[in-house]
Parts: structure tokens; sequence; C-alpha cells
């Protein structure tokens, strides 16, 4: 194995980096043929991320607070600092959104990211492996992998994992070379890190003091210059990292314990996840469905490894028994594994009562911020490829095209997932009513849980009108203060509400306290069962001005609260 490959001429970089794009485009399609009029990606956690882009522009070009809006839980607002805002995400998409608009800027954004990481996983086992064609297919398996594809479809920040082995390419430099150039670009890369995502840093930050602590085992102890370039990269590291850490730790106690809410208990992969396909697999997708509905958190989020690449990753562990510079990532794939598998066994939807390795870690803040030991697949994702290029090699010693294209099509049949999903860019009826509206003020949107604010955020990006609801991350138990003192708030965030609530109260009151404090629509989503119709009737006591299906297939009506406070009146509640 060359451990120092010749460096390849510019020409060839750039012809892997574009071949990598067209890849992206085929594994994503139909994502460039609805460049302008879908988002690539689907579902409630994608319109929070959209809402998080508009707000870091909103953050750049309107002034306003980085760490606070109150275009959320108006009218007191919402602290944002431990909220999932992947700042480097937006930064990277704001220039492409403004030239080619909110929707083709997203997209493209989306598909640059994506050949990115797999451009960004080559160098970094090409380096480590020595060979370019098992550096190409590493590339291949970290930018297409299940996991990480499905995560990117709903949040940016676990789907821009560029930085993460650029990281382990930069101190891998730093350690080999020991100039104190790659210890600085080690800090910068940790630094990016962070902007992009808290647990996406901590996890990575384990990953580097693992491979350190490995070099210390290996004699690095004994030389001076191995100290002298590792004191160097720890300052840099904080130097760089220090002015984003702020926010989190200057965040009041509320915050800070909301923060650190672990999901150990329900966080976990599923055991048989890791060899069941992706139910958005374009052949076996419809067979695996049924599997997934006992997955719980492997349901959205698809940990399939690969049959190929589960056997080339065995033949490396095996291989790298005896490679210095890989034996690390291959125990460091069998930890983040274990840790996957979060606090309590699961198998096909069933609980064991084992011992699991998640919990003798998950006391500690820094795994508490990660929240959920599923996100462990994004270590696993990053080593794996490192792993397989070796046993790649091991197999076919000697470079061979034929031999590529056929693990490369093998693997990439593995990971089809065509269609890519897609999301309607466009506001449906009634929501879409708001852009014609003359008269400005604040939105009700009804039910007010977690779960139901998520899609009028999306909706806010276009209408800019403030909410009484939102969603954050992880907010303080304060930013329900507002709807808690307010009856019919207090009902409308029970679902669905009991019916007596509406009689018990003076609705036309607090419908006028309402609009004294700015809300002048009501957006009414309509529950999927008929029978709780009647219960969430008895609070609108007038015909909506637009009622219809949005884009999502929800029934929704838009009310005027001036109509609603008459309606009340007329009736006497």
């Amino acid at each position: 194995m060359n451990a120092h490959p010749e460096p390849l001429p510019r020409r060839s970089l750039g012809l892997i980096a574009l071949a990598y794009l067209a890849l992206t485009v085929l594994m994503t399609w139909p994502v460039v043929g609805t460049m302008t009029t879908a988002y690539a990606g689907e579902g409630y956690d994608l319109c929070v991320s959209l809402w998080d882009m508009k707000w870091v522009e909103r953050f750049v070009f309107e002034g306003e607070s980085a760490l606070y809006t109150d275009y959320l839980f108006y009218p007191e607002g919402v602290s944002l600092a431990y909220h999932s805002t992947s700042w480097s995400s937006a930064f990277f998409a704001l220039p492409l959104r403004a030239v080619f608009g909110p929707v083709a800027g997203y997209n493209l954004f989306f598909l640059l990211q994506t050949a990115a990481s797999g451009f960004a996983m080559f160098l970094l086992v090409r380096r480590l492996v020595g060979r370019t064609d098992a550096a190409l297919l590493a590339g291949f398996v970290f930018a297409f992998s299940p996991y990480r594809l499905t995560q990117a479809s709903a949040h940016p920040n676990l789907g821009s994992l560029m930085f993460m082995p650029l990281l382990l390419l930069c101190f891998d430099l730093a350690l080999e070379t020991k100039r104190r150039k790659w210890a600085l670009w080690t800090g910068a890369c940790l630094a990016a890190l962070l902007v992009t995502g808290i647990h996406i840093f901590i996890m990575s930050c384990s990953g580097i003091l693992a491979l350190w602590l490995f070099r210390v085992g290996f004699g690095g102890f004994r030389q001076e210059r191995f100290w002298n370039v590792s004191l160097w990269g720890a300052a840099a590291c904080v130097a760089f990292c220090a002015p984003f850490l702020f926010q989190y730790l200057g965040a009041n106690s509320d915050e800070f314990g909301t923060a650190l809410a672990v999901e150990g208990a329900r966080g976990q992969t599923d055991l048989l996840a890791f060899v069941t396909p992706s139910k958005y697999h374009t052949v076996f997708g419809d067979f695996v469905k049924p599997a997934y509905q006992s997955f719980r958190q492997s349901f959205h989020w698809h940990a399939y490894i690969g049959f190929v690449p589960m056997f080339l990753g065995f033949v490396g562990i095996w291989a790298s028994v005896k490679q210095r510079r890989i034996a690390p990532y291959s125990v460091l794939l069998v930890l983040y594994f274990l840790l996957a598998l979060g606090g309590a066994l699961q198998i096909g939807g069933k609980l064991y009562d084992l011992p699991m390795p998640f919990d003798l870690v998950s006391w500690f803040p820094a795994v508490q911020a990660i929240r959920s030991a599923d996100r462990f697949n994004l270590m696993i994702c990053l080593v794996l490829p490192v792993v397989l290029a070796l046993g790649y090699t091991k197999i076919f010693k000697r470079q061979a095209p034929w031999a590529l294209g056929i693990v490369g099509l093998l693997v990439g049949f593995e990971y089809l997932q065509i269609p890519y999903l897609t999301m309607d860019a466009a506001l449906a009826a009634p929501r879409a009513a708001l852009l014609e509206e003359e008269q400005q003020g604040v939105l009700l949107e009804v039910p007010l849980s977690r779960q139901h604010a998520k899609r009028p955020m999306f909706a806010q990006t276009m209408h800019g009108r403030k909410l009484i609801s939102g969603m954050v991350a992880r907010e303080p138990g304060s930013a329900y203060d507002y709807i808690k003192a307010s009856p019919l708030l207090k009902a409308f965030n029970t679902y669905p509400p009991p019916t007596f609530v509406a009689k018990s109260m003076d609705l036309a009151g607090e419908w006028q306290k309402l609009k004294d404090d700015g809300v002048s629509h009501v957006i009414y989503t309509l529950p999927d069962k008929d029978g709780d119709y009647k219960a969430w009737a008895s609070f609108f006591s007038t015909q909506p001005v637009v009622y219809g299906a949005n884009s999502w297939g929800e029934r929704c009506a838009l009310f005027r609260i001036d109509e609603l406070i008459a309606g009340a009146k007329k009736k006497g509640l």
C-alpha cells in the first residue's frame, strides 16, 4: 500500500470533482429536473431548515439577531442559542439563493454539497490508502449512503459533511508532516463543523481525540515535534472555535438544561436497519416498507450499510491489523456501530433489556448534546469508507477499471433511491391567500404543537408574518408562557381540544385579546379524522375566507380575526 501517493494533476482532480457532480445529478434525480419548482428533500424538518436559511438572510440583510427571534412564539419570542441552525450551510447557500432564487439556489447548494462530500472523502482515502480507484469508491459510499441521503433530505446540516473528511485529512497531514499550517487547518475545519452543527462538531472531536490517542500509543509521545504540532493544533482549535462556543455557554440554565435532553432510550438504531435496504430504494422499497414500520428512529433515517460495503468493511477490518494508519479507523467503526445501537438493543422494533455501551457514556454532557444515539451513524458513514477502501485493495491487488466498475455498479444499485424525495415549493390555498392580503399582522396557525408548527414556518419564509406558534430544536419551557396564559391558545395546544372548552370561555373576548396583540388572521389545519372536526369547529363561529387543500394535501381554512370576533358575538359566545 502506497501511504504517500503522488499528487494528482489539477486537471485530474477537476475531472474527478465533475464526475462526483454528475453522479450526484444521477443519484438524486429528479432534483435537477425540478430546480425551480420543488425543493430537494421532503418532510416537516426540511420546512424548519428552510426557515433557518431565511432567518440567516434576515440576519445578514435586515440586521435581525442571530440568537433571538420574535417571528416565532410572538409576542415573547424565543432564544435561538440552541437551535439547529446550520450557519455554514446557510452562508454557502446564501449567494446561490440570492442569484438563482430560493428554490433553485437551495437545490444547487444541495447538489454541490453532496458532490463536495464525496470529493473530500476521495482526497482523504487516497492519502491514507494510496489507491485512486479505492478512493473513488470510498467517496461514492460516503456521498450516497442511505443514511446521509435521508438525513440530507430534511437536515442540510447533517448532509453537509464535506468538512468531516477534510478535518481528518488535515489532521493526518499535521501529524505526518509535523507542519504547523496543517494544525491550523485542522482547527479551521473544526470551527467549520461547529457552525455546521454542534452534534457534528462533538462527534468529530471524539474521532480526532481517538485518533490522536492512537498516535500517542504508537509512539508519538516520544517525538518532540509530535507534541509541538499537537499543541499548535489544540491552540488553533480553541482560537477558531471559541467565538462560536460562547453562544452555547452563555445561555441561561433553562436553555442549557433543555439542550442536554438525551433520547438514548428511543433514539437508537434498529439492528435490522443496517441490513434492510432503504424504503425509498428504486426496486426493493415497496418490499421493505412493512419492516420500516417497526424501526422507530430508523423509520426516517435509513442506516442501511449495503452488503457489498459491509463485506469490504469486514475485509478491511481484518487487513487493518497490520496497517498502523488504518487500524484506528477499524476500531472506531466498531465503536460507533455499538454506540449507534443506543441505550436499548432494538431488533425489528422489539426492545431487549441488555447492557449497551451507550449507557456508559450517556451521562456525559457532550453525548447528551448529541441527543440521539442514531446520529452516530454519521460517524459510521465517515470511517466505513476508509476501512472498506483498504478491504478493496486487499481483494484487488492492482488497480483495474473493470473491478471498480463492477463494484461501483453493485454499490450504486444497493444505494439507488430514484426518484429522490422532493417537496413542492409553491404555497397552495389558503396559505397562498396571505400573499394577496393587504392587511399585515400576526398569524395564528392551529394546532399549536411542535410538529404542526413546522409547515407554517416554511410558509412564513414567503408571507413574512410573525407566528404565535413555532418550533425551535431545543426551546426553553418559557417559550410557551404566552400560549399557556391564554385559555384559547392553551386549548389549541391540545390535539384535539375538548369539545366543552369553547363553551366555557368568553370566546369573543379571547379572540379580541389576540387581535389586541396584533393577530390579524387564523389558519386552522383540519385533523385527518372527520370525527375530530366537531371539537375544533366549536371555536370557529364564522365561515372561512379561503378553504382548501394545501400543497401537502392537508385541509386548511383561513379566517380573519375581525370576522371571528363578530361571529362569536353574534352567537353569544
